[in-house]
């Protein structure tokens, strides 16, 4: 979520089993977002569709 609000992240992860990651330089993601389309609204339909799970359960 930092991403989005253009804050620090809040949270730290910690994984208990083997885990494979992706990551890009917060700049790098931007461009490439403001470039493709299809990609952002990918990525925001998945990241509404988890906040809205999230807010059934409180």
């Amino acid at each position: 979520m930092g991403f989005f609000t253009k804050r620090a992240p809040s949270a730290d992860v910690i994984a208990m089993e083997p885990t494979r990651t992706v990551s890009w330089r917060d700049d790098v993601l931007r461009k490439l977002l403001a470039t493709n389309v299809e990609l952002r609204a990918a990525l925001q339909q998945v990241v509404g569709e988890d906040l809205v799970v999230k807010m059934k359960r409180t």
